[in-house]
Formats: C-alpha cells, structure tokens, sequence
C-alpha cells in the first residue's frame, strides 16, 4: 500500500531503507489490521450469516485508488451493502475511536495559475509587463476568497503553496506560476470558490497587461458518513474502546470518499497518539503505534458481528416455551392424574397461561437491568434463565413419585421460562431497533414474530419425529422429556451466539456521543 516522497527520520530499527520512500501516514498499519480481522475470522466465522469483502485499496495519496477500483467495477464484483474505512489518527489518545455523521474529511482541489506577460531589464521596469508583482498581487487576493466570499459558518481553507518564476536578479520574467491546494466540505461552497478564483486571476491579468491561465482539478470530493452508519460505528466503538463524537470535520482529504458516493458507510479515526506533542501524519518522525493494532482489528470483527446471533437465542427460546404445548398431551397424566384426560390437559394449560402472566413482569424487570447493565449481558441472562426452566422440567418428578409437589414444581418452572420469555422479547426488540439503520426498522421491528413463528414449527416438528420413532406409552413414560432437554441444551449453544453481540446504544455511549470532543 502507497507510502510517501518522504525521507524518514525517525531512527527506529525498521525504519525505510528507501530513500524518499516511507510510510507516513499509516497504510502499512492500516493493512496489517485489517489482515488481522480477516485472520480472526477466517479461524471463526461461525454465526456470520452474510458475506464480508476485505478492500485493499491502493494509491491513495493524491492518486484516487478507489475511484479507480470502483471504474473497474468494485462493488459490481463484490456486492456491499455498507462500507467502513479506518485511518488511524495521532492527535487523537489511542485507544480512542471517533468519527462523525456528515463530512469528517474534505474535498480536495488543486489548482495552478500560469501568468505571461512581457519580460525585460530589471533596471527598465516600464518596458516590461511584470508577472512578479501580478504574482505578488494575485497570492494576496486569493487569500481573501475564504475570508470574504464564503459564509463564516461554513468550512474552507485555501493555501497558496508554489510559487516558481525568474532566474537571474536583474531580469524580469515573463512567467510565473502560483499553485495550491483548496479544502472544502460543501459542494456549494466548492463551486463559489473555484469561480471567485477564476475571477480574481482575470481581473489581475488585466489590472497588470498580464494573461492568465488557469487549471483548477477536484481530485477528491468530501468524505461524508452515512448518518445511519456513523451512529452504528459509533454505538460499535463504546464496546471496544473509548467512542467520541468528532466535533469538526477535518480538512484533510480521503479518496474512501468515492466509495461513499456509491455506497452508505462510515470513515472512522482511531487515536493512536502518546504524549503531549506526536508526531502528525506526514511528518519525516511519525511512526505508526503498533500499540492500537488490537483495538483496531476487535473494531472491524465488532462491526462484523454487530448483527450476529439475535435470531438464534429468540428462536430457541420460542421453541423452549412451546414445546412444552405441544408436549402437555403425553406429560399431563403424569402430573395431574386423579382428573380425566380433559382435566388434566386443562390443567397443563392452565399452568401453560401462568407463564404468559410472566411475559410482562419479566419485560418490566430485564428492561430496567438492561438500561442499567446493557442489553447483550440482559440478553444471555435471558437464554440462561430459560434453558434452566426447560432443563427442570425435563428432570421434574412426576405426581407419583412427590405428589402435589410435581405440578407445583411444574407451575415454578413454567413461571421462569414465562420471566426468561418476557425479558427476552422486549429487550431484544430494543436491542434490534437500536442497531437497526434507516429502512431495516421495520424488517427488524417484525423479525420477533419471524422467530415465534418458526420456533412453533420447530417445536411441532420435533414432536412428530418423536411420534414417528417412539410409540406412545414410551412417550408418556419418558421421551416427552427428550424435547426439554434438547430446548435447555440449544439455548445454551445460543450463548455463543450471544457472546458475540456487541452492546447497543448504552446511556453511557449516547452520553459520549453528544459529549465528546476532539482537540
């Protein structure tokens, strides 16, 4: 990946051997990164439901690599649905992760004015048409353009960095060349600049007998972030280091833009400063701190996962709480027997609607313990509780061996798996509107239904099997146990699936959000 016309001075160890050829920016950090993420995953990709494309993009600096991948069909290739960019960032701390809804870098334009006029003696100025002091005059009003022709509310910077004309000390020119560069984050504002540039060149070239010539290049447009992606990063970033809010935009440019264009996603610093003064990118001392490789790789396997595992742990746990409905005809002779076979299937319903009593006590208490603790540690609480309630009544006695303890027992377990259940589908109906993105909420905010439907059909479909490998005496004695027992064991499969949820919108990551600053 692109290093830099740079000699490096740092003196480490692994410095370049090249002269005027150094990784100053961070590339070769930023790849090693990402490498790492695809490693991590290519060991476990377990839960992924989806494909991840890992872009290695070169020729950034100046030379638009990815306007050139995506010319050659990038993303016709690899389809994506949402694209992350990070870019470490020395005068952030590191650890730190930040980025921004909107332009976080800008458009970058260069520009360079030719003027000709006629050349003479020094010592016989009045026979010369004199691009030097044209030149002199021209820096000076295009300094003006940012100050008194773009609003004070809006961002821009232009910056005069080439100035190239004469050879000798008595000799007037007859050219001089003025270049530079300018940064803006509105298209609008792009275009008033580049007029009133074009304008102020043609008025000098006729206050001074000059002509002018003007080339002006937008090389790259504004970085602007998917507002939906930046809050998802953003809400990523707090489970893995420290996530903040950037304040401003900077002026420097990113061709990652190009791909923003075509695709909604988010560009994202992560701080890799030490110490009070760090070297900043693009400085012969700049080193990358290999210090943040780990935070930055466990972000891209966290943007990975974020979405992962939700539909495994609601679908066990529907199937957890009806299985024991389509079961409660071969158990509830063993729990209720001195009723007829009428009685005793009202009964197992009546403790069957005891549980959905629960559902609303057990929303009320997850959701207060989710806002407080987050909602992926409410959401494994949730599988565990309900695997243990299927677990009980797989091992429960029946009325014959502890009488009127064995339904009441059966009343206790169901009351858990009602809790577990309650908890489960409010917390994580929360947990899925919080991550979701604009024009997935309502697929998402269904999804719940999606789940209780299937984990019905689960559920009715292991009964038939059972039906069809088992008679039915064996069924009432003992295999309509078996069902409970693969629910608890499923749900507790689940949990690795849990484990890899990253946290949602916390009070703490909202607070950050709104709160945080760079300097």
């Amino acid at each position: 990946m692109d290093a830099l016309p740079i000699d490096e001075k740092t003196g480490l160890p692994y410095a370049s051997r090249h002269e005027g050829c150094f990784h100053g920016c961070g590339h070769d950090g930023h790849v090693a990164m990402l490498l790492g993420a695809a490693q991590a995953l290519a060991a476990d990709h377990s839960g992924i439901d989806g494909t991840i494309h890992f872009i290695f993009q070169p020729a950034e600096e100046g030379q638009g690599g990815a306007k050139a991948m995506i010319e050659d069909g990038l993303f016709e290739r690899f389809p994506c649905d949402r694209v992350y960019a990070l870019h470490n960032w020395p005068s952030l701390p590191a650890g730190t992760i930040a980025t921004r809804a909107g332009p976080i870098m800008g458009a970058a334009d260069r520009f360079s004015i030719v003027l000709t006029g006629k050349g003479g003696h020094a010592a016989i100025p009045h026979d010369a048409h004199d691009v030097v002091l044209a030149g002199a005059a021209l820096v000076q009003q295009l300094h003006s353009i940012v100050s008194r022709s773009i609003p004070a509310s809006a961002n821009a910077v232009l910056s005069i960095t080439q100035i190239h004309g004469g050879q000798a000390f008595n000799v007037i020119p007859h050219e001089v060349s003025v270049g530079g560069t300018v940064r803006s984050f509105d298209p609008a504002v792009q275009d008033r600049i580049e007029q009133r540039l074009r304008q102020i060149a043609a008025g000098i070239a006729a206050s001074f007998e000059v002509e002018a010539s003007v080339e002006y290049t937008r090389y790259y447009p504004a970085t602007i972030n998917d507002p939906a992606a930046e809050q998802d990063a953003l809400d990523v970033a707090a489970s893995v280091g420290t996530a903040l809010h950037a304040p401003e935009p900077a002026a420097t440019s990113e061709d990652f833009s190009f791909m923003l264009q075509v695709r909604p996603g988010a560009y994202i610093w992560l701080g890799q400063g030490v110490g009070d003064n760090p070297p900043p990118l693009h400085n012969p001392h700049y080193d990358f701190n290999d210090g943040v490789m780990e935070t930055g790789i466990r972000l891209h396997l966290a943007l990975v996962r974020h979405w992962l595992g939700e539909a495994a742990g609601n679908l066990v746990e529907w199937f957890d709480f009806y299985i024991y409905a389509f079961c409660s005809i071969y158990f509830a002779g063993a729990f209720f027997p001195k009723a007829d076979p009428t009685g005793q299937l009202l009964n197992t319903a009546g403790v069957f609607a005891a549980g959905f009593l629960m559902r609303p006590i057990g929303g009320w208490w997850f959701g207060r313990f989710a806002d407080r603790h987050g909602r992926r540690l409410a959401l494994v609480i949730s599988v565990v509780t309900m695997a243990a309630g299927s677990l009980a009544i797989a091992c429960l006695p029946t009325h014959a061996s502890i009488g009127v303890w064995a339904p009441t027992l059966l009343v206790a377990a169901r009351l858990v798996q009602g809790f577990a259940l309650g908890g489960e589908y409010g917390t994580a109906a929360t947990y899925m509107s919080e991550i979701a993105t604009e024009g997935r909420r309502g697929f998402l905010s269904s999804f719940q239904y999606v789940t209780l439907v299937g984990g019905q059909l689960l559920a009715a479909l292991l009964v038939v099997i059972l039906q069809g490998l088992l008679p039915e005496s064996e069924l009432k004695a003992w295999g309509w146990r078996i069902p409970f027992v693969i629910g608890a064991l499923a749900a507790l499969a689940a949990l690795a699936a849990r484990s890899r949820l990253e946290e949602s919108g916390s009070a703490e990551a909202r607070e950050s959000h709104e709160a945080g600053s760079l300097s």
